[in-house]
């Protein structure tokens, strides 16, 4: 098993491989966790868990925008000194 390689689990539950030791893998998991119960199968996917680029600048903007909606109504005038852009850094 890989650092970040998504791991199968039943009910459609996938884990994320986090800790990687010598007799065991800890993971964190992402689903309905309630259904997995210790002893259940585990299948590797030797896939990296990656997430689009696209996907995460807009959650990012629109977090962003939330926050400066938010500082604006309690501060008024305070979106003079915003900049307008989240700069991605490579």
């Amino acid at each position: 098993v890989m650092a970040g390689e998504l791991i199968e689990r039943p009910h459609d539950v996938f884990g994320l491989a986090m800790n990687l030791e010598d007799d065991n893998v800890g993971c964190v998991l992402m689903g309905e966790v309630h259904l997995v119960q210790e002893g259940d199968e585990a299948k590797r996917t030797k896939r990296i868990l990656d997430i689009p680029v696209g996907t995460v600048m807009s959650r990012l903007s629109r977090g962003r925008r939330a926050l400066r909606d938010r500082l604006i109504d309690t501060h008024p005038g305070a979106e003079t000194n915003m900049p307008n852009k989240v700069r991605r850094i490579k």
